[in-house]
């Protein structure tokens, strides 16, 4: 019976069948605004919650057995045409994703792989079909019943962090107009004030830091499709070497993975060696930041001299942003901060990009991050801006 309840004890399974139940009945009377069919349905299910608490173990197994007739009876009324027609995958989908307390079903890929049509689900979100099937293995698909209706979100961990280091950049951005009207007013009128709390040197710190970190988990969850992949179609010792080299640090992954995935899966080298270059070299200040060797402070280092240091060298990508902020302040390197934080985004997201491609050949970007470019390989951060509220600070 174990099996059939989804690994739930007793208990456990009638609280979840009950709670499955009450979410398919909130899809099909809130789509039809049958309010006071709800209200009913609301008291019953809770009800039978609290009878749950003080049922036995067979008792609740049969209730769980009872709530489950009761779905299959209802699920025809449910009409979400983008369900493919297997109730009893619909079933365990609504036990293990549904959620009284938020009032939301939280759909995992595996799930959306099972349960649903990709082409009619994007249709009903306004999405392409390429763009749910290259959604990372962290996403989520999210419905929720709303009077009249349903909505339905996706929730994508590795761009909620992309968002944050753009959040970042923004604060850096603002905290650097700041500097450079302080200064202007010092050449114009001899008087050089500053606001005391600006932070524009922890705002770039924080880009760099969470720059490292969406590399490292999106080389991790990249590597989650490589393995699924791979699995059947390389020797077990190839897979065990795959397995560890996804277990090392990011620098290392970084540095070796390109070469390994592409022979693994038959997709197409990189050209854009000036990118990992690049990014592997972020990587090495972030590390003397978080884990300072005695030597010189990274970060400050990285300031002084942006190009060369101890440990890194930057392609030319990095001297066109030197080189546009270089008059903001002159004789001093007060500009590089900001120049050298929106390298850091924009390195960030072409290097995702390349990732990507190094698993889907023939893709242009990575479909899911969905940030406004302004040319190639530069974020347009006034119209992403526009488009998250989040970033309207």
């Amino acid at each position: 019976m174990k099996n059939q309840t989804f690994e739930f004890l007793p208990k456990e399974a009638a609280n979840h069948a009950a709670q499955a139940l009450y979410g398919l009945y909130a899809f099909i009377l809130r789509r039809a605004n049958d309010i006071e069919q709800w209200n009913e349905v609301t008291d019953l299910i809770l009800e039978t919650l609290r009878t749950v608490e003080d049922q036995s173990d067979q008792e609740n197994l049969d209730s769980y057995v009872a709530l489950r007739e009761l779905f299959f009876q209802a699920y025809s009324k449910l009409n979400f045409p983008f369900f493919l027609n297997d109730k009893d995958r619909i079933w365990k989908l609504f036990v293990e994703r549904f959620h009284l307390s938020t009032g939301q079903m939280r759909m995992s890929i595996s799930d959306l792989y099972e349960c649903c049509d990709y082409q009619k689900l994007a249709q009903s979100m306004s999405r392409s079909e390429i763009y749910l099937r290259r959604l990372p293995p962290s996403s989520e698909i999210v419905l929720m019943p709303t009077n009249g209706g349903a909505r339905a979100e996706i929730v994508i961990p590795l761009r909620l962090l992309v968002l944050d280091m753009i959040l970042m950049l923004i604060h850096a951005r603002n905290e650097h107009f700041k500097i450079q009207e302080a200064w202007l007013n010092q050449q114009e009128k001899g008087v050089f004030h500053l606001d005391p709390n600006g932070r524009l040197d922890t705002y770039a710190r924080q880009v760099l830091i969470l720059a490292t970190t969406i590399c490292d988990a999106v080389l991790t969850e990249y590597g989650y499709i490589v393995e699924y992949l791979a699995k059947k179609a390389i020797q077990k010792e190839q897979f065990e070497d795959l397995k560890r080299l996804h277990k090392k640090g990011v620098y290392e992954r970084l540095q070796k993975i390109p070469l390994l995935w592409t022979s693994i899966l038959g997709t197409k080298q990189s050209d854009k060696d000036d990118v990992f270059n690049d990014m592997t070299g972020l990587i090495t200040i972030r590390n003397k930041l978080i884990h300072p060797d005695g030597g010189i402070n990274g970060w400050f280092a990285f300031q002084i001299s942006p190009m060369y240091g101890n440990g890194w060298k930057f392609s030319e990508r990095l001297h066109t942003y030197i080189q546009e902020f270089k008059g903001s302040f002159a004789r001093y390197n007060v500009g590089y901060e900001y120049a050298t934080c929106l390298f850091c985004v924009d390195t960030t997201i072409a290097i995702i990009n390349e990732i990507h491609r190094l698993v889907f050949m023939g893709d242009t970007h990575a479909y899911w991050l969905d940030i406004p470019m302004k040319e190639v390989e530069r974020v347009d951060l006034d119209a992403v801006i526009r488009l998250e509220k989040a970033l309207q600070i």
